[in-house]
């Protein structure tokens, strides 16, 4: 997605924290042990992190008595500033003291805060929007030297050190040209991820740190260890004081957690500790485009009117002076305020430019060349492009599934040998959980066999996915609902907006609607990651077994038309709201929702164009009326979640002062009606396509990390990516006009 603040941790149907999203993760994990990862950077100016050494005395992690009185020099030190919820230990205030205190810790200290300058907010709001201590910042200072050039002996690389087999686990590429460790936003990404998992997995931050340094089976065995020696049984917990008191885990690591600790203590209290005088370098924004695979950076640069130099600062992980070829859309960081105009100007630069892509192996460039393609078919056929033949579909094998094969609906196909034109197929659903490893939720459900003739192939493989519907609306759907309804709750307490979106969703499925139950994802996910599931629909396994004579790509087009609506909703249920309601005694927040059938095939496109025009955090209208340009709004928050029986837009925003929800509610309506009747310009248009493939690009890349079959993603956004090019300004109004219809609006305003 292109915007200024990133994330990850999200899982686009699920609104969940870090801990809950990285359990899916869990089931790559081993007992093998993580290289330690502190970092010898390229800068021969950085002191080396492991400078932070002190005698190792057998008492050095016993608590620190906060009543006592403080050692000299670190008077009036306030350790619990620190959100890490972390105990300190004598040896924490040894390496406090020796930043404060020491020339060379100083030194240290003054390097790695002034270099955060640069990433420190970034890496702080992508930690709170996961929900995990902002202080876990300081990983970066003790791992790299918040150096993303940082290189390790062992070879670690980046902010956060990532190994390469570490890196490949959690989504990060590592080639040639392209080394994603490097990466500012996406090595954030991933280590947020894998510090939630940790935490998931151990229960504790200074074990999910240590472990972060000494790797998770090194960890559970000193945990199993600590217990044997302390007499404890697995129900009992060992503490990282115990660990590294009894001696079971590496010196490196007793020091890694001390050493992040007294970090986090020191940059809270730089005043005191005389720290205060460090200029910080100044901070980097980003936002994203998608660039097709094999293009050269020099065009990209030159879309941005900034220098090749500017553009790898903002791209360490770019190696060579090309995006690597046959990955299809690459994510590119650009600085905010050149986001508009690089989306307008790459296009026509690219197609002005053709030797800026080397995409023969290319997958599915975001900026296809139309017009040489035109131009190459009429001069071969004499005729128009029209005139040639479709070409014949093929099916996509599915990844770990040896021998099947996936529809662009996410159903996996495999097929048996039958004799003669006899045809059977048979189905089975598994619901999976979204939250934990996709473990299957109750049992497996079967989808009788149906047969028949050859001739009547479409008959009978419609029959199958009719029965295959009405299971996955019958039980499929409300064990989704039952089991997500648990975290959403729990969540919505967290926001205090449970009350307003209560409202919201009971009105969006009453009792007559086949959603009723479904509990909206709200607010609980960063208010730019717009498209949300209510019920996630991948974690709805479909397997499809068709016994028939022939090969696989010979029953592509039938399979496709049969199952193409497995997930999608047979009417346009959609509820009829129309007036207002209120939740509570003050008017503080609006929320306007918009309900909608679902989307059909071949909308997609335009729907989710339609809603990005409305709701992209820099780009998007409603951010620019209500937050940009008139700072009528602190908040604004959107989403468009899909369910597979209807649509809920929703947009929340926050007065400031002096304006009211009222103001708000005038101009949320004012930028709905626009879009209906006047639609967008050609230039936001051609702004919202490349938002769009980012975003595609996006989901695709994180897929792994959020839990969801990648598989899945690139079939769907395949659909997307086929049509965006040919969504016209019609198509966006009437995608409008489907999305915020009158008569389907609901409007709450409340104090939370």
């Amino acid at each position: 997605m292109l915007r200024p603040s990133r994330r990850v941790l999200s899982i686009s149907a699920v609104a969940v924290g870090a801990t809950l999203v990285a359990t899916v993760v869990g089931l790559a994990v081993t007992r093998e042990t993580r290289a330690p990862e502190s970092a010898a950077t390229s800068s021969p100016t950085d002191s080396d992190p492991a400078a932070i050494e002190q005698a190792a005395l057998r008492d050095d992690f016993e608590l620190v008595d906060l009543d006592a009185a403080p050692s000299a020099g670190l008077e009036g030190v306030v350790t619990t500033l620190s959100d890490l919820p972390i105990a300190p230990t004598k040896r924490t205030m040894r390496y406090l003291d020796y930043l404060a205190n020491d020339e060379k810790g100083r030194k240290s200290f003054e390097e790695r805060y002034r270099r955060a300058g640069r990433y420190e907010n970034h890496i702080e709001a992508e930690l709170q929007q996961a929900d995990l201590p902002e202080d876990l910042v300081w990983v970066a200072a003790v791992e790299s030297a918040m150096s993303p050039q940082a290189t390790s002996p062992a070879g670690a690389v980046g902010l956060f050190q990532f190994m390469p087999d570490t890196a490949d686990r959690f989504g990060l590429f590592v080639g040639n040209e392209l080394d994603e460790r490097r990466s500012i936003t996406k090595s954030t990404d991933a280590a947020i991820v894998y510090l939630g998992f940790l935490y998931d997995s151990f229960g504790a931050w200074d074990l999910a740190l240590a472990a972060y340094n000494c790797g998770e089976g090194r960890m559970a065995q000193a945990l199993e260890d600590g217990r044997a020696a302390l007499g404890r049984n697995e129900e009992e917990p060992v503490t990282f004081p115990e660990l590294a008191a009894l001696g079971l885990l590496p010196k490196e690591t007793m020091d890694y957690v001390p050493k992040i600790h007294a970090f986090a203590i020191a940059s809270h209290n730089r005043e005191i500790l005389r720290l205060d005088e460090i200029e910080p370098l100044a901070e980097m924004h980003f936002a994203e485009i998608a660039v097709p695979g094999g293009t050269h950076i020099a065009p990209i640069a030159k879309a941005a009117s900034i220098s090749v130099a500017t553009l790898r600062e903002y791209n360490p992980d770019i190696l060579a002076d090309r995006l690597p070829p046959g990955l299809g859309d690459m994510l590119v960081e650009v600085p905010p305020d050149r986001l508009e105009q690089t989306l307008a100007a790459l296009p026509a630069l690219l197609e002005r430019e053709p030797d800026a892509i080397d995409d023969d192996d290319a997958i599915a460039p975001a900026i296809p060349r139309v017009a040489a393609s035109k131009s190459t078919a009429s001069k071969k056929t004499g005729r128009g492009s029209d005139a040639r033949p479709a070409p014949r579909m093929h099916l996509a094998p599915a990844p770990m599934r040896p021998g099947a094969f996936v529809l662009s609906s996410g159903v996996v196909v495999t097929f048996e040998k039958s004799e003669g034109d006899a045809v059977t197929a048979g189905a089975t659903l598994v619901v999976k959980d979204p939250l934990k490893a996709r473990a299957p939720l109750g049992d497996r459900i079967e989808i009788a066999n149906r047969g028949g003739k050859s001739a009547a192939l479409d008959a009978t493989l419609g029959g199958v996915a009719s029965d295959v519907r009405r299971a996955v609306l019958a039980t499929g759907l409300p064990r989704l609902r039952d089991r997500l309804a648990i975290e959403r709750g729990r969540m919505y307490e967290k926001t205090g907006f449970g009350p307003m979106f209560a409202v919201l969703g009971e009105k969006s499925f009453p009792d007559a609607h086949p959603m009723h139950g479904t509990m909206l994802v709200g607010p609980t996910e960063p208010a730019d990651d717009m498209f949300l599931e209510p019920q996630p629909t991948w974690a709805l396994d479909v397997t499809v077994t068709l016994r028939v004579n022939g090969a696989p790509d010979d029953f592509a087009e039938p399979l496709e038309r049969a199952f193409a609506g497995t997930f999608v909703g047979t009417d346009d249920a959609a509820a009829t709201l129309s007036g207002d309601a209120r939740v509570g005694a003050n008017e503080r927040h609006v929320l306007v929702g918009w309900t909608s059938g679902a989307t059909k095939p071949g909308n997609e496109a335009a729907d989710r164009l339609a809603f990005l025009l409305a709701c992209h955090n820099r780009l998007g209208r409603w951010h620019r009326e209500l937050r940009l340009d008139k700072q009528l709004a602190g908040r604004v928050g959107c989403s468009l979640e899909s369910a597979p029986q209807g649509n809920v837009a929703w947009v929340l925003a926050s007065p400031a002062m002096p304006y009211t929800v009222a103001d708000a509610e005038k101009t949320i309506d004012a930028v709905v009606q626009s879009l209906r009747t006047k639609g967008p310009t050609e230039t936001e248009l051609t702004a919202a396509r490349g938002l769009l493939r980012a975003e595609l690009a996006k989901e695709r890349d994180t897929a792994t990390m959020r839990g969801m079959p990648k598989s899945r993603i690139i079939a769907e956004n395949a659909v997307i990516l086929r049509n965006v090019d040919h969504v016209d300004k019609a198509h966006v109004v009437a995608a409008a006009r489907r999305l915020f219809a009158e008569g389907h609006e609901l409007c709450v305003v409340g104090d939370r």
